[in-house]
């Protein structure tokens, strides 16, 4: 989902699940962060990729929320920043 498109349960951040991701990469190491934020506690995870694959980044993002209550890991699909949904479990 886009971020002009967030329903409004997400854009009030009201409802606890909803999540916004971003991939960042540096030019000289090529080494990759990946920041999953959810949107109403503000909660935030930053994770090291071993790859910047999709795959490895799905792998990534599964490892990380695994853990969590399911009420926060409920709401797929999360808004990627300038990407498309991340949907593949």
């Amino acid at each position: 989902m886009t971020v002009s498109s967030r329903p409004e349960a997400v854009v009030s951040r009201m409802e606890p699940g909803h999540w916004e991701s971003d991939a960042m990469v540096c030019l000289a190491s090529k080494a990759a962060l990946y920041a999953l934020v959810e949107r109403s506690s503000r909660m935030t995870f930053l994770t090291k990729l071993p790859g910047k694959t999709a795959s490895q980044t799905s792998k990534s993002i599964i490892e990380r929320l695994k853990p969590l209550d399911p009420k926060l890991r409920r709401r797929l699909p999360m808004t990627a920043d300038r990407r498309t949904p991340i949907t593949r479990r």
